[in-house]
């Protein structure tokens, strides 16, 4: 195959996407909750589903590459923002390659900004975006390459022999059922990254950060949830151990952002977990060890705080 083969091939597939889709149904686009990503999939979803009219629609061969009439394409797209971005990782690239000695094949790359009407797309042949990525930086421990098209400039990032691009790109405006697709789309993927950001919040905050260690020292046999009144052991009958201290520690000043919590003090070295009701008393509520304990600067526990801070303590920390 030639690079006229692929040069070819590229521009009917920027044709048959530009084309009028009146014979054509509805684009029907689902997207799914339990994952992210949904509005760069719908927008996959328009261009296989704008190829179709008329001709054979596209059949997806592996991954995000397909087949379509006499050739292949690889689907890259981004939907938030207005240049294409994408990490090419080497194994597509080496296949696409591959498929090129053979038939014709070409990239597709699309993006589109959220508050936008159209989106943009590149048809570029395989042969020119396979030398682009010769020369672009590899990322060896990832595999992979950084792929980056601004409309403005129309040529490769950080690839100085880039050819122009403006040839192979077209800027298609979005129908009402794509808009609506891209829409509901990107507001499932809202609702997924919030679930997640509140997941990670639920898991990193001090109550569940204390919880959790008190969960590992009990499994460890630290304490006894029967009911025991005294968590310390005497050893030679003079000197008390405290079970999990140092791991205690260590999660306890995770959990207050390294800092003592009445001084602010940063300086690790200094603070210490400190027991406000004596460490000889511990609290069982569900089986849930709950003792009340405070990051401290040490020889800065005033009683006058600690009893402050004690008599304002209605729960265990949160």
């Amino acid at each position: 195959m030639t690079l006229a083969d692929h040069d070819k091939y590229s521009k009917e597939l920027l044709a048959a996407i530009s084309e009028d889709r009146e014979r054509l149904p509805p684009l029907d686009f689902v997207p799914n909750p339990a994952q992210s990503r949904n509005a760069a999939k719908a927008m996959t979803a328009i261009i296989c589903h704008r190829l179709s009219n008329g001709l054979q629609g596209a059949l997806r061969r592996s991954g995000k590459t397909y087949e379509w009439t006499t050739g292949v394409f690889n689907s890259r797209n981004i939907a938030d923002r207005d240049y294409f971005w994408t990490n090419m990782r080497r194994g597509v690239a080496s296949e696409m390659h591959d498929n090129a000695a053979s038939k014709a094949a070409a990239y597709l790359f699309a993006c589109c900004k959220q508050e936008e009407t159209s989106f943009k797309v590149w048809a570029i042949p395989e042969p020119i975006v396979h030398e682009c990525l010769t020369s672009l930086v590899f990322e060896e421990d990832a595999q992979k390459y950084i792929v980056q098209i601004s409309t403005e400039k129309q040529r490769f990032d950080r690839y100085d022999s880039s050819p122009d691009l403006a040839p192979y790109f077209r800027s298609i405006q979005l129908l009402p059922d794509e808009l609506h697709a891209l829409k509901k789309s990107r507001q499932v993927d809202d609702g997924v990254k919030r679930e997640r950001r509140n997941k990670r919040r639920d898991d990193e905050s001090p109550k569940a950060v204390i919880l959790e260690l008190t969960r590992k020292l009990d499994e460890e046999g630290a304490f006894d949830p029967e009911g025991a009144t005294d968590a310390r052991e005497r050893i030679l009958s003079s000197v008390v151990r405290r079970r999990g201290q140092p791991a205690f520690r260590d999660c306890l000043l995770a959990a207050y952002q390294m800092r003592c919590a009445i001084s602010g003090c940063d300086f690790v070295p200094v603070l210490e977990a400190a027991h406000i009701t004596p460490y000889l008393v511990v609290r069982f509520i569900n089986n849930v060890v709950v003792s009340r304990f405070l990051p401290l600067r040490q020889r800065k526990l005033l009683k006058s705080a600690a009893t402050h801070v004690l008599a304002n303590l209605s729960n265990p920390v949160e």
